[in-house]
């Protein structure tokens, strides 16, 4: 994954056959199910880590990946003024969904803590998309190849980064083992 060559356990015979007839024949053979190898660590980019260091496993490159509902709403206005169609937030693929937050406010932390003081979340960089966005997850159809990517880089509010970014990158800077709840409040 992006140049790390990582460790997976294969998941055996069973599941690569639900897999395959389920979803198909990917270039002409069989699918498998693999999960990331329990004793092998992929580090983070240290470039954005400000000293610090955290792993991650199969995601893109963080751990973590916050978006607020707030922000999807206004990229969905957006999309709809442009004459597009509005699109969920599956589509971006966040692990964590926050609210009471402006749009685009989660593009101004630097942390969330949690209220309780038992895990807190460094953010490190902004998500990067790509064209997985086009793609309804439900149905593997592309209706607009060209949207939200479009709108997104008429949106970018990083003058000196080109592209479509949506969403934050983080890291856990403590917490860890904590047990992370739908309601949690979390304060910047």
């Amino acid at each position: 994954m992006w140049r790390d060559h990582c460790q997976a356990y294969d998941e055996g015979d069973a599941a690569s056959q639900w897999l395959t007839h389920i979803l198909g024949k990917w270039q002409g053979g069989d699918l498998r199910l693999v999960r990331f190898a329990d004793d092998f660590t992929r580090p983070v980019d240290p470039n954005y880590m400000n000293g610090d260091s955290a792993d991650t496993a199969f995601s893109d490159g963080y751990p973590f990946l916050i978006v607020s509902e707030a922000s999807l709403q206004a990229l969905n206005a957006q999309l709809v003024v442009n004459g597009a169609n509005p699109v969920p937030m599956t589509r971006f693929r966040p692990n964590i969904v926050i609210s009471g937050i402006e749009a685009f406010g989660e593009d101004r932390c630097t942390t969330l803590t949690a209220a309780m003081q038992v895990y807190r979340f460094t953010i490190r960089k902004p998500c990067q998309r790509c064209k997985i966005t086009t793609i309804d997850p439900q149905t593997g159809m592309i209706a607009d190849p060209k949207e939200p990517l479009k709108t997104l880089v008429a949106m970018n509010p990083y003058l000196h980064l080109s592209g479509a970014y949506f969403g934050q990158n983080a890291t856990l800077s403590f917490g860890e083992k904590q047990l992370i709840t739908v309601g949690d409040r979390l304060s910047r």
